[in-house]
C-alpha cells in the first residue's frame, strides 16, 4: 500500500507531461519552407593570386585590400604594404613599414585599420596609434600621425579630412594633406566593451558614427565637432526610441 502511494503520484506526473507534449508539439504548428534550388549563373575562376607579407594570423583585424585605378592596395599586419596590378597581381611597388629595433631587428607596425585610398594616397591606421598616408604613385609615406589611440577601424576621406574612430571612443579629424589633428571628440565608453569600433560615415557634410554605449549613433559636423552633443541621429537599438 505504500508503495502504491509513492508511484501512483509519479506515474501521474508523467502522464500529464506526456500529453502536454503532445498538444504542444511544434511540429504540428511550424512548418519549415523548402530550401529554393539555386542554379549558378556562371563558373568563377582564378586569375591570380599572391600573398602580402605574412597576413593577419590569429589576430582581430580590419584590414581588407583596397581598389582604384586598376590597381589592388593591401597590407599584412606587421607591416607589408603592397601595389598590385589587378589584371595579372604583378607588384607596383611594395614598402615595409615596421620600424627598425636594432641593428637587425624590426618592430612590427601591428597595421590594423584599412586599406582605404583616396586622393592619391593609401591610409592605413595600427594598433601602435598611428595612421600612415602613403604615395599610391610609389609607396613612400606622405605623412604619419599619432592618434589618441588604436586606429583598427578604416579611416574614411571626406571634405579634405581623414576621420578615424580609435578603440578607446576618440573621433578625430586629420588634414589630408599632412595629418595634422583637426579636431577630437571624446564619444561615450561603457565600462566593458568588446574590442572594435565601426568605421565614421559621412553625409550632408557631417560624420555618423556609432558609439558603444546604449548603442547610439550620433552626427556631427564634419567641419567641427560642436554638433555632436546634439545627437543628430541618437536611437536606442532595443526599441528604436530615444533614449531618456
Amino acid at each position: 500500500m505504500q508503495l502504491r502511494k509513492l508511484l501512483l503520484p509519479g506515474l501521474l506526473s508523467v502522464t500529464l507531461l506526456s500529453g502536454c507534449s503532445l498538444f504542444n508539439s511544434e511540429e504540428d504548428v511550424v512548418k519549415m519552407s523548402p530550401l529554393p534550388t539555386v542554379e549558378n549563373q556562371f563558373t568563377p575562376s582564378t586569375s591570380w593570386s599572391t600573398s602580402v607579407g605574412g597576413g593577419i594570423g590569429e589576430f582581430y583585424s580590419n584590414l581588407h585590400p583596397a581598389f582604384a585605378d586598376g590597381v589592388v592596395y593591401a597590407a599584412d599586419r606587421k607591416g607589408t604594404v603592397k601595389a598590385l596590378n589587378s589584371g595579372d597581381g604583378k607588384e607596383v611597388w611594395s614598402v615595409n613599414l615596421a620600424e627598425k629595433d636594432g641593428w637587425f631587428s624590426r618592430a612590427p607596425a601591428l597595421l590594423s585599420g584599412g586599406v582605404t585610398v583616396s586622393g592619391g594616397h593609401v591610409y592605413i591606421g595600427s594598433e601602435k596609434a598611428k595612421v600612415y598616408a602613403l604615395n599610391t604613385s610609389d609607396g613612400t609615406v606622405a605623412w604619419e600621425a599619432s592618434v589618441a589611440g588604436e586606429a583598427i577601424s578604416r579611416p574614411v576621406v571626406s571634405d579634405g579630412m581623414v576621420l578615424i574612430h580609435t578603440t578607446n571612443g576618440q573621433l578625430q579629424a586629420l588634414n589630408e594633406a599632412d595629418g595634422a589633428v583637426k579636431w577630437t571628440v571624446n564619444l561615450d565608453m561603457p565600462a566593458l566593451s568588446l574590442r572594435g569600433e565601426s568605421a565614421p560615415a559621412t553625409a550632408y557634410g557631417a560624420a555618423i558614427v556609432g558609439g558603444d554605449k546604449r548603442s547610439r549613433q550620433r552626427g556631427a559636423d564634419a567641419a567641427g565637432p560642436d554638433d555632436l552633443a546634439a545627437a543628430y541621429l541618437y536611437r536606442d537599438r532595443s526599441d528604436g526610441n530615444r533614449p531618456s
